[in-house]
């Protein structure tokens, strides 16, 4: 057939040219030049390639088809011979096929059986804009494989709106930009913010655009966020096109192939074309003159809430918004009504941030893995995720059992990277079909993934409405199952809650598509409520939380936050659940989670996982002052175990230890003798260079000889301290002590009188005044350096003088003493010369001899 002259065909040979001296090249091309459908077939030509195949990489099924369907009537083939197409659930190609189209997760399983890409001379990542994080793997792959092994290999990467310069620096790759014109499009915005439903602003719209168009002519593309968006659009348009006989036609990426193919085929009469973002750039419809943009888009998003990713609707790009507008202005003038003011135009964003930064890592980490790279942080990624995000993927791909401990992906991984969904809903649907489960698991995996299924989202414990079945204490999702079950019947209420039947009928369609994944073994069918318990904790062994002692409703997630459980859950009181939507709130908005939909787990279903530690952790019990042990099992970190266990001798030597030595006064019972040993080695230290006082180094040597064999401050305390001390010197400390610092001295009255160390000045010698009659120097102690410091008593105890010059104290002071005391205590010897007087332990005058 005569091919319709497309804008990059005058550029086909530069492209090949730069791509037979290059093995990378980046392409920027507006939409609609052919760079899909053109480029392709070219490439098998080129003598570079050697009769090798292309592999042309789409983000979207639909794209895939389309451009597989348009490539194969333009080289006059029959679809699935030299040209084919494989998307998920659909294939058309054999083994005559050197063209596929297919989208890029189906380009990531062939690596797994096709590490080399054999037999493929060339891969085209078409709208790579568009930044998946299949696209993002994908490129990284392909660029590890040409660097490798590959150097033959060429790498395209294509796109309308391309930055090319990231792009080109990682492939070390070629650049050509075309810039083909488009006719001139007049945008105009509403004058007003949409506040109502967005079905009937985008009816208000069209009808306000269709007689806008130029000449009257072509179509309407109307660009919704997503399937049910258009569903409630054409509703709302319904009237209107048939009063204008006109042609309401959905596209969107659920749609069946043959609908698909309407939508981009002419048409003798007028359309209104309701599509997706898969308009923006990936397809082009030949007739379309006006645009309608709500200025929404559905993106993919991680929700940690769930643990999944989940489909959000945002504000569509500044860019994305210029390619909508743009299809109005492929083949002549055209019209684009934006349904935003131009005061919110000034705050679009410039850019949807890529997948990579925005979506769950898991199953790309599980992918890397399998590719031989056991640390997904060393992978060449085209754009790096933070660490911390990694190596929580690939901590939950342990726990989920698709990892193992040497990081290399196992039996079951493997089975999990078959299926394409998130890995913790292909480990329950696996586990299920094993259990005979795989209609409930599908009908669980679709609760999680889509809307709730009640209006309200339940409020059954504030109401104390009645539910039905055994399983509505145990799990906030079976109450759901049953829900469905019951919706199925006919029942548009379950418990005195009301359905959202439009939520219903997704989950149960998302259920079908899941429940085609797997197949159950026949014979073994199990109806056992608790095997739908464990599959739902298999599926989710991150999330475990512990209810906290004396409460309902408060519960300790691993990972150590505090939770309240929602009013509306039916598993209030349950020891262990899994917390299934978990809602943190917004910095600073709450101190604790709070979980809206929970599971009850049994402890034992957690320890045979293999994820449970087990130790024994003495610790210090402040109050009974000794060292204990408890036998500990703790669960991703949440302590699920706690008993008391018999204490290891030297662990409780340690800690003891530890302890005592921070609180050495109060581990020991200091008594006087040893007290005075303490000062008496410290006042030593100070006046003898060559002698260790009790420093830290001493106690602290002292106290790990006292605490070995024991566990508490009771047992320290019963030891002599004074003599531990001692023992801790060697004979020769020993005996420097006594010389020169005595425990005691010799007084006149012939009494040994002990010494008081803690004094500043010197040792204190308590002794009484007519003990001292005769004495003329005051002893010396630390080799004749110091002399002590006498403490006169009187006859009432308190000291009369403090002194360490005695012969001044008989000069000066006695005499005034002795006028003083003789009259108060004229019984007491008060001698007027008491250096002749004999001294005398008795301090009262001697009875004259009869």
């Amino acid at each position: 057939m005569a091919l319709t002259p497309l804008p990059i065909d005058s550029h086909l040979p530069d492209i090949l040219e730069a791509l037979g001296e290059h093995n990378a090249l980046v392409l920027s091309a507006p939409p609609g030049t052919g760079k899909t459908t053109r480029l392709p077939p070219a490439l098998l030509k080129a003598p570079f390639m050697e009769g090798k195949s292309v592999v042309v990489l789409e983000p979207r099924r639909i794209a895939a088809r389309a451009a597989a369907r348009r490539v194969a009537e333009e080289t006059g083939t029959p679809l699935g011979g030299l040209v084919g197409y494989h998307v998920r659930m659909d294939k058309k190609a054999g083994k005559d096929t050197r063209l596929l189209f297919c989208t890029e997760g189906i380009l990531t399983a062939r690596l797994r059986s096709d590490p080399f890409l054999e037999g493929v001379g060339a891969v085209v990542l078409d709208e790579f804009h568009e930044r998946s994080l299949e696209a993002d793997l994908a490129i990284a792959f392909l660029r590890e494989i040409q660097r490798e092994v590959r150097p033959d290999l060429r790498i395209i990467a294509a796109s309308a709106t391309l930055e090319t310069g990231a792009v080109a620096g990682f492939l070390g790759a070629a650049k050509i930009e075309l810039d083909t014109p488009i006719y001139p499009v007049e945008v105009s915005h509403i004058e007003k913010p949409v506040t109502g439903r967005l079905e009937d602003a985008v009816a208000s719209g069209v009808k306000s655009l269709w007689h806008r168009r130029p000449s009257q002519r072509g179509d309407l593309l109307v660009f919704l966020p997503g399937a049910r968006e258009i569903r409630l659009a054409q509703k709302a348009l319904e009237e209107w096109a048939k009063t204008h006989y006109v042609e309401l036609v959905p596209l969107h990426g659920d749609l069946p192939p043959e609908l698909q193919d309407k939508a981009l085929k002419k048409s003798v009469g007028e359309r209104v074309i309701l599509a997706t973002n898969v308009a923006e750039t990936s397809l082009t419809i030949e007739s379309v003159t006006g645009v309608v943009d709500s200025g929404l888009v559905k993106v993919t998003e991680f929700d940690p809430a769930s643990g999944l990713d989940r489909l959000l609707t945002v504000r569509a790009s500044r860019a994305s918004a210029t390619q909508r507008a743009g299809r109005a202005g492929r083949t002549g003038p055209g019209v684009a009504l934006r349904l935003w003011t131009r005061h919110d135009d000034l705050s679009l964003p410039s850019r949807i941030p890529p997948e990579v930064t925005r979506v769950d890592l898991c199953r790309a980490v599980l992918e890397i893995i399998s590719f031989g790279h056991p640390d997904p942080a060393n992978f060449g990624w085209f754009e790096k995720p933070e660490r911390e995000r990694l190596d929580s993927a690939t901590a939950l791909l342990r726990e989920l059992g698709a990892v193992d401990a040497k990081g290399k992906v196992t039996e079951e991984g493997q089975k999990l990277l078959g299926l394409p969904l998130h890995p913790r809903l292909g480990k329950l649907l696996l586990e299920s079909a094993k259990a005979g489960l795989a209609r409930e698991s599908a009908l669980i995996a679709a609760l999680l993934e889509e809307r709730d299924i009640f209006r309200a989202g339940g409020t059954f414990r504030e109401q104390g409405a009645p539910r039905s079945g055994s399983l509505a204490h145990d799990s906030d999702l079976l109450l759901r199952l049953e829900a469905l079950e019951q919706f199925g019947e006919g029942r548009r209420s379950f418990g005195g809650e009301e359905l959202n039947a439009g939520a219903a009928l997704q989950v149960l369609r998302s259920a079908r598509r899941l429940e085609e994944l797997v197949k159950t073994p026949e014979g073994r069918a199990s109806t056992d409520p608790e095997t739908l318990l464990r599959l739902i904790f298999l599926a989710f062994p991150d999330r475990v939380a512990l209810r906290r002692e004396n409460t309902r409703d408060r519960y300790l997630l691993a990972g150590g936050r505090g939770a309240v459980l929602d009013k509306a859950s039916a598993v209030a009181g349950s020891d262990f659940i899994v917390a299934l939507s978990v809602d943190s709130g917004a910095r600073g908005e709450r101190s604790e989670a709070l979980i809206r939909l929970a599971s009850a787990i049994k402890p034992e279903w957690l320890r045979e996982t293999g994820l449970v530690d087990r130790k024994i952790e003495t610790f210090w019990d402040a109050e009974k002052e000794r060292a204990l042990s408890n036998a500990i099992e703790s669960y991703l970190g949440l302590v699920i175990s706690q008993k008391p266990s018999p204490v290891d001798p030297e662990t409780a030597s340690k800690l003891l230890s530890e302890r005592a030595k921070a609180g050495f006064d109060r581990a020991f019972t200091q008594g006087d003798a040893a007290q005075n040993l303490i000062a008496r080695m410290n006042f030593l230290a100070k006046h003898l260079a060559n002698f260790r006082g009790f420093d830290e180094e001493r106690k602290e040597k002292l106290v790990e000889e006292a605490c070995f064999g024991k566990s508490s401050f009771a047992e320290l305390r019963k030891e002599n301290l004074a003599q531990l001390i001692l023992s801790s010197l060697d004979r020769g400390e020993r005996e420097t002590l006594r010389k020169n610092a005595p425990e005691r001295v010799l007084v006149p009255s012939g009494r040994e009188v002990n010494l008081d160390y803690s004094g500043e000045a010197g040792p204190i010698l308590p002794v009484k005044l007519q003990e001292l009659f005769g004495l003329k120097e005051l002893p010396k102690v630390a080799g004749g350096k110091v002399s002590v410091v006498a403490h006169i008593l009187g006859p009432h105890g308190r000291p009369l003088q403090v002194t360490s010059d005695i012969g001044g104290f008989w000069t000066n002071s006695y005499p005034q003493i002795r006028k003083e005391m003789r009259g108060r205590y004229p019984r007491h010897n008060w001698p007027e010369d008491p250096l002749a007087e004999a001294p005398s332990v008795r301090s009262l005058k001697k009875r004259p001899e009869k």
